[in-house]
Formats: structure tokens, C-alpha cells, sequence
């Protein structure tokens, strides 16, 4: 059991969870926005660490929650709070972030508050770690290529 914690980098002390993702590396995009690239493997790193336990939300910023679960199907800004929805047939993920002023970014901020619900009107409860675990692209899902991407991988 504590081989598989260390494998999952994640450590437990007395009051919580520690969860050490790898640093990613910044980037400034064309429009002069800052975002995090992962590699697959510190993505993997994330999935892990959230299928393990769900609360482990809170660790996370909005750049490596975007990594993980891809983008939002719904994004609400009543400021200072920004609501990141996540949904399939089965249940309904929000995500609360707070911001400092309209033109911080979600992406750079850390989870304040999340909130999973079922979509079944019979299902009263719902079981958080399934609901994570359904939203979460699989790992070998055919992906699309950006431009970006092959531009880079030719010059190297």
C-alpha cells in the first residue's frame, strides 16, 4: 500500500494530502499569455493523484485541472468568482476559482471550491471518484495535432 502512494507521489502527513506534480514548464503564447506545458507524463502524474482522491481538486490550479480534464464545457464569470463546468450523461462537475480582478485568468489560480452532482433524477447521491473518473479523457484517445506541435518536433 505505501509502494503505491509513492509511485502516485503522493505523500500523506498528518493534516493532508501533499500532492508534488512536477513543475511544468511556462510558456507565452502570441497574445502574451502565460500557460503551463505538461508533458504526458506529469499529466498522467495529475490523473493519478485525482482518481486516488477526489478532493485532491483542491491542490490543483485551473492550467493543471485544464491539463487533466481538457476544457470546460461551460465557463461562468460572476467576479470575483470564475465556475468551470464539467459534464457527460452521468454527472456534472463545477469548479470554483477566485479571482482577483477581470484580468486575472482562472488557469493561474487554485481550487476554491468544487462541487459533482448526478444528472439522473432518481440518483439522490452520487459516487464522487466514478464521476472524476468518467470525465477524464482516456489515455489513448485519438488527439488533434496543433500546428505548434509538429512545427516544434520538425526543428528539433
Amino acid at each position: 500500500m505505501v509502494l503505491l502512494f509513492v509511485a502516485m507521489g503522493v505523500h500523506s502527513t498528518e493534516k493532508s494530502l501533499v500532492l508534488d506534480v512536477p513543475e511544468a514548464q511556462a510558456s507565452v503564447s502570441s497574445s502574451g499569455d502565460v500557460a503551463k506545458d505538461y508533458s504526458s507524463t506529469q499529466k498522467r502524474y495529475i490523473q493519478r493523484a485525482l482518481l486516488a482522491r477526489h478532493d485532491n481538486l483542491y491542490k490543483m490550479d485551473g492550467a493543471s485541472l485544464r491539463a487533466v480534464l481538457e476544457n470546460p464545457g461551460l465557463v461562468r464569470a460572476d467576479l470575483p468568482t470564475v465556475v468551470w463546468q464539467y459534464r457527460n450523461e452521468a454527472c456534472v462537475l463545477d469548479v470554483y476559482f477566485k479571482v482577483k480582478n477581470e484580468q486575472d485568468k482562472a488557469d493561474l489560480e487554485p481550487v476554491a471550491y468544487y462541487e459533482m452532482r448526478s444528472r439522473r433524477i432518481d440518483e439522490a447521491h452520487v459516487d464522487e471518484q466514478a464521476c472524476l473518473a468518467s470525465l477524464m479523457p482516456p489515455a489513448n484517445a485519438p488527439r488533434m495535432l496543433g500546428v505548434n506541435s509538429i512545427y516544434k518536433s520538425y526543428i528539433r
